[in-house]
């Protein structure tokens, strides 16, 4: 086989290395990479503006409003105006919080990436992940052997989350 060079890593950049190295990677990174030349051609500089877009803005305001497209001046990549697509009920309040959403886009990429807000007023559909069905309950000894292993805690908050500890641990057990 290859040579291994010094200071070369293994891998993508050198091919005809004799060892593998087989590790696990992130989905995210590449997701960004796949995705961002079809946002490039709606203005994104970066897709990590629609990947994260809950991040940005918190995920109770994000359910309201969705970014749809950034222009900028001709040859420059600051000072844009941002497209949001949102709810009729929540146009006039985002127009009120526009300060405050771009101080937060802008403080996020860490320059004056967008200056100005321009709202398109429309449904906002969500794509929901589906709901896990729900556990079966677990048989009364053992729902009763964990309360009363617990009661003897004072701090509620603490017998509580021990509780919902134990019943996680026991749902696993009785899966495998």
């Amino acid at each position: 086989m290859g040579e291994v060079q010094e200071g070369v890593p293994y891998g993508k950049y050198n091919k005809g290395s004799s060892k593998r190295q087989a590790r696990t990677c992130r989905v995210g990174p590449l997701i960004v990479d796949a995705i961002t030349p079809i946002c490039q051609q709606n203005g994104f500089v970066q897709a990590r503006i629609l990947l994260e877009w809950e991040y940005i803005v918190t995920p109770q305001f994000a359910q309201f409003c969705t970014p749809l497209k950034v222009t900028f001046p001709l040859k420059q990549r600051n000072n844009g105006r941002l497209l949001l697509r949102a709810t009729s009920s929540m146009a006039t309040e985002i127009s009120y919080l526009e300060p405050l959403i771009l101080s937060r886009i802008n403080q996020y990429f860490g320059y004056q990436a967008i200056s100005k807000i321009s709202l398109l007023q429309g449904p906002i559909t969500r794509k929901t992940l589906p709901q896990k069905p729900p556990r079966r309950p677990l048989p009364e000894a053992v729902q009763s052997s964990l309360e009363s292993q617990v009661q003897p805690i004072s701090d509620d908050r603490l017998r509580a989350a021990l509780l919902s500890l134990g019943m996680g641990i026991s749902h696993e057990k009785a899966k495998a």
